[in-house]
């Protein structure tokens, strides 16, 4: 969400560095719904004041709440047996993000059930649909406590209160133009409320300024051999990009003024080694600019901390 993207970390003025080598802090190996497993897992939050992440676990049908350090998480939204319309229960959540706007509640693409719902820290309250009748992927929110969501070939926004939403990009019909969009998925929103959006099946990053009728590509778009099927996204201290090429198994950091894109974390090959990506999904940083990653495939949250030296 829009607090971890600019005020997590301020450490140099210099492109960060990680260790090659991950650390699995939740999850691994097989898929499964214990408490220590996961079953693949997509969005990935955390709460910088008590160093919870949040995850999708999209094949639980929940989400996930994991202090940083311990063994086990805990179910904080959906793993439940009732019919799969009922309003405590999740069908394959897509993205988690907190809204510190709303008592930190958790906000949630409760994909195959088609809406947006608020899950509340205090089992008392019940969940609230935000908003229903179509799939979403991702979501964010801009400093203002407005809400982003993307849909099949576009990106909504309501404003706090609001029921209905707007299209702020695409809208247009699936398609590759300036205007259009194909399967978006994760979002981010910057301070001077431009979104960049992951144009997933047109293999692309757009940048959306606020009211513009059409994107500009800020990323890929042209080869595919070079830039496949994104989705996660983040933002630096800098404002370099870091995406999850879900395709390519790796992290890459998009280099703007030279249009390339450096492999920072995996892209040797497919794999569940240390040193491995299976199609990761999102991704986000602490505090301390540690990288953590939701690993696809592997059913796994990979950490790769900063690296120092």
């Amino acid at each position: 969400n829009y607090s971890s993207l600019f005020c997590f970390f301020s450490l140099t003025e210099e492109p960060l560095k990680w260790k090659k080598s991950g650390i699995t802090i939740v999850g691994g190996g097989d898929a499964g719904y214990q408490l220590n497993e996961l079953h693949y897992p997509q969005g990935i939050c955390i709460n910088e004041e008590n160093n919870y992440i949040y995850i999708a676990d999209s094949s639980n049908n929940r989400i996930m709440q994991w202090k940083i350090g311990l063994n086990n998480g805990e179910i904080v939204a959906g793993g439940n047996e009732e019919d799969e319309d009922d309003i405590h229960q999740l069908l394959t959540p897509s993205d988690v993000i907190i809204d510190k706007y709303n008592n930190n509640s958790l906000i949630i693409c409760d994909q195959d059930n088609r809406r947006v719902v608020r899950w509340f820290h205090q089992k008392e309250i019940d969940p609230q649909i935000i908003i229903s009748g179509f799939m979403c992927i991702g979501l964010a929110l801009d400093k203002d406590g407005s809400l982003y969501i993307t849909i099949f070939d576009g990106v909504l926004r309501l404003n706090q209160g609001d029921k209905n939403g707007i299209i702020i990009a695409g809208g247009n019909g699936v398609g590759s133009d300036l205007n259009q969009l194909y399967d978006p998925t994760f979002i981010l929103v910057d301070d001077n409320y431009s979104i960049y959006i992951s144009d997933t099946r047109n293999h692309r990053i757009m940048k959306w300024d606020k009211d513009a009728k059409e994107g500009i590509i800020f990323a890929g778009g042209k080869d595919p051999n070079t830039f496949y099927r994104p989705r996660g996204i983040v933002m630096d201290h800098l404002g370099q990009l870091y995406i999850a090429e879900t395709s390519y198994c790796r992290i890459i950091r998009w280099d703007e003024e030279n249009k390339k894109a450096e492999a920072i974390v995996g892209g040797y090959s497919q794999g569940f080694s240390e040193t491995e990506l299976d199609e990761p999904m999102d991704l986000l940083f602490d505090k301390q600019g540690n990288l953590y990653i939701a690993d696809y495939r592997n059913h796994r949250i990979q950490k790769f901390e900063i690296d120092s030296h």
